[in-house]
């Protein structure tokens, strides 16, 4: 198939990674052989090292608690859901108790089961394809009481957020997205990566859809949890992926950058 424009590129895509009664037994001896490999297995009920990479410094979150927003109903969440791609200048910054739970809620940890093998099994907030977890968070704060300005990577095994550069002025979003206004009026803004080292061992090319399935989810819980703090979310696709993953100098190498999310008055 010549790929001559934008079309042509889905469909190849698309038609490569479709599923059929031929193509599920493929997948299907593809997911015995992952699930049958002793580095794979370790890899289900272990974190990723890069959270390990960044451990040092990290500042705790604060546990759950769900009085500020007790009287918050989920489906008038769903109805009051809004893209504000305006998010309009403030004075003030986010409490870190409501930065803590905006993070645990919508992408953290919210059940550690034990296996007949010893090990975790972490649940997450969001739907992971065959429990992989192919998501990392990573936050730039603006404007959240007692956290200074920069760039932090989520982990939520810990519930903390550890620093990966220290130094991020609202100058340089312009480095990595072209919604720099609502890069700049936003209490912080949330990155989404897909990590497929793993998951694409298990389901190969396919493994980049449910990585993007996985960040819609991420995002929808931002959207819903945001509005039930009566804060407002912009999700957007106008991010510089080159730029983001040289700016933060991690290994791109199995990673995409899916998703970016700003959140604000």
């Amino acid at each position: 198939m010549n790929i001559e424009n934008d079309y042509d590129l889905i469909e190849f895509y698309h038609r490569n990674t479709s599923m059929n009664d031929i193509t599920i037994f493929k997948m299907q001896k593809q997911i015995n052989t992952a699930l049958s490999n002793k580095k794979f297995q370790d890899y289900c009920y272990t974190p990723d090292n890069i959270y390990e990479k960044y451990s040092s410094n990290a500042i705790n979150l604060i546990t759950c608690n769900l009085d500020q927003v007790k009287e918050t109903n989920i489906f008038n969440c769903l109805l009051d859901r809004r893209t504000n791609s305006t998010l309009p200048p403030h004075n003030t910054k986010l409490k870190f108790e409501t930065f803590s739970q905006l993070l645990r809620y919508s992408f953290g940890v919210s059940n550690i089961e034990n296996n007949h093998s010893k090990n975790c099994c972490y649940k997450y907030t969001f739907p992971t394809g065959g429990g992989l977890n192919t998501i990392e968070i990573f936050v730039i704060v603006n404007s959240v009481e007692t956290i200074q300005p920069g760039i932090y990577l989520f982990n939520p095994y810990v519930n903390t957020i550890c620093p990966v550069i220290k130094k991020f002025s609202i100058e340089d979003y312009a480095n990595i997205t072209a919604l720099t206004k609502q890069a700049a009026n936003a209490f912080f803004t949330v990155y989404i990566v897909g990590n497929n080292k793993y998951s694409l061992t298990k389901y190969g090319a396919r493994s980049y859809r449910f990585m993007n399935i996985e960040a819609g989810h991420c995002s929808q819980n931002l959207y819903l949890v945001s509005t039930a703090f009566g804060l407002e979310c912009a999700a957007s696709g106008a991010f510089y992926d080159d730029n983001f993953f040289n700016l933060l100098s991690i290994p791109s190498e199995n990673r995409f950058l899916l998703y970016e999310n700003f959140v604000g008055l």
